[in-house]
């Protein structure tokens, strides 16, 4: 609390005026430039480096703006900008494919909260019961009430006709930039005549795609830059300090507890009361797959997705039951409390028989056919769910239980477990390996393939090793389909360094499909 107040003592004088240094407008640029370079970063899988550096870059940004602001983060913004860090490293030691863009705007998320929390701005001292309501301050809420200080900052500090200049220059800036679209169609449409386009090509001597892609980043770029930027300005200034704060949420807490318990009793029983049955009348059908064994008239691809989207729909329902029961209904005596424990305990620990049925038929479907991005994202959000419920029935057994920052804490390994693993290597591992000894009695060359780089070695062993001379082939195929796409991109550098890569074209460059520099 005392870092907190010094804080608030050092940044009092913000509150009510930007006051912009020059240094603010040296960071206001900067904005700009990063919202540009998110963009031309996209699509983030062919530029993984560049995506760890860049953020890397914008967490020492705020540091060092932070330190010239008079601002020392607090221990808990530490700790979120420790766990940002630590994740980088993942863009590239894996192959991300399409979680390269969930971990991008999940680091976006935790820098928006870092600058939000680091002079003081939290809620609470910890991860409480609020922390969701915080999360949303931060990203939406702060960045919202600073959001034209961008166009403030770009200015500075500058008076009297130094300050009409700038803005002069500025204004004009901003029309040759509005000019530019208009004045591209002018000569896209005039460019059938042979001399205007040859008058327009020695005066010009651009490439107009390459001209338009870059202002494109930039046009796309500038909310994120306003977004940004605005976000640090409230955190510095501590603003809406009178807003959402601990004692408010307590308050709207309690108010929206408007449901009366008897209400839940009786909504509850006969839910509960149907999932007694189903699992009685079902329990040999559904519980199957955990012997192993597959029902008699079935194939593994119809039992494992027979019920099982269905599960998994009223896992999450329940989810969302139990968290309206949390804050919605009034709990007026201990009995109430009690009984209300009684029916979230019992709606969990069905829960949970629910998610091990569908876990147990998805490693059967698994066994026979293999492994695939979907089932293994599918099969790691399940186990969070598991997680969560669990952690829902220690709640309500003890209350001094931190239920959010056990599942934010479990969140945060989990998927930082999955982004270290290389997933898709292991996919494509696996599913060759268990080809080849036996496990499998066919292998999805088209499913190793689309792991990227992360499949070559795959493919490469099943080239090699492989009895049956389509699956050869077909991998040999890929291998040469990858190889010519490899050689129409850049070289890697810097941005589009990953280690899979790197390996990937090691391998085929030490096994003689491709030649070495």
């Amino acid at each position: 609390m005392n870092s907190q107040n010094n804080n608030a003592a050092r940044t009092a004088g913000l509150r009510t005026t930007y006051g912009f240094s020059w240094f603010d407008t040296l960071m206001a640029w900067c904005a700009v430039l990063f919202g540009y370079l998110i963009i031309r970063l996209l699509p983030l899988r062919s530029k993984p480096a560049g995506a760890a550096l860049l953020l890397l870059a914008m967490y020492a940004v705020a540091f060092i703006w932070f330190r010239k602001s008079g601002v020392r983060p607090s221990v808990r913004s530490l700790v979120f900008a420790a766990t940002g860090i630590a994740m980088l490293p993942a863009f590239v030691l894996s192959d991300l494919g399409w979680l390269a863009p969930l971990l991008f705007f999940s680091e976006l998320v935790i820098w928006l909260y870092f600058v939000y929390s680091a002079p003081g701005n939290s809620v609470e001292t910890g991860v409480g019961q609020y922390f969701w309501l915080d999360a949303a301050k931060a990203v939406f809420v702060m960045p919202a009430a600073s959001l034209p200080a961008l166009a403030g900052a770009a200015v500075g500090k500058t008076r009297g006709k130094g300050k009409k200049v700038v803005g002069t220059l500025l204004w004009i800036l901003l029309g040759l930039l509005a000019a530019i679209i208009p004045t591209l169609i002018v000569t896209e449409l005039l460019s059938f005549d042979e001399n205007f386009r040859q008058i327009i090509k020695m005066i010009f001597d651009l490439d107009l795609e390459w001209l338009a892609d870059r202002l494109m980043a930039f046009l796309f770029g500038l909310p994120l830059a306003f977004w940004g930027f605005a976000a640090f300005v409230s955190s510095r200034q501590r603003k809406l300090s009178d807003k959402i704060t601990g004692e408010q949420c307590g308050r709207v807490a309690e108010a929206v507890r408007v449901f009366p318990a008897p209400l839940i009793y009786a909504t509850m029983t006969p839910v509960l009361t149907l999932y007694a049955i189903f699992f009685v009348s079902q329990w040999g059908y559904y519980t199957t797959a955990f012997y192993g064994v597959l029902p008699d008239g079935f194939v593994y691809s119809s039992y494992a997705r027979s019920g099982f989207f269905q599960l998994c729909a009223v896992a999450s329902l329940n989810a969302l039951a139990l968290i309206f029961v949390s804050i919605s209904v009034r709990r007026k005596s201990r009995a109430e409390r009690v009984l209300l424990k009684v029916y979230s305990v019992i709606t969990a620990l069905f829960t949970l028989i629910l998610i091990a049925t569908a876990l147990s038929k998805m490693a059967l479907y698994i066994d026979a056919y293999g492994l695939t991005l979907k089932r293994v994202y599918v099969s790691w959000f399940m186990i969070f769910m598991v997680a969560g419920f669990i952690y829902a029935i220690v709640a309500q057994l003890t209350r001094r239980f931190r239920f959010n920052f056990a599942l934010l804490l479990t969140g945060a390994l989990m998927f930082g477990a999955i982004a270290y693993a290389n997933v898709s290597g292991f996919i494509a591992s696996y599913n060759a390996d268990a080809y080849l000894d036996g496990r499998l009695g066919s292998v999805d060359i088209s499913e190793i393939t689309r792991m990227g780089d992360s499949g070559i070695p795959a493919l490469v062993k099943l080239v090699e090793e492989a009895e049956d001379s389509k699956v050869s082939r077909e991998a040999l195929k890929s291998i040469s389909e990858y190889i010519a796409n490899n050689n129409k991109e850049k070289k890697m550098n810097i941005l589009t360094f990953s280690l899979p890569r790197a390996r990937a074209l090691a391998l085929l460059e030490r096994e003689g499909y491709i030649e070495g520099d």
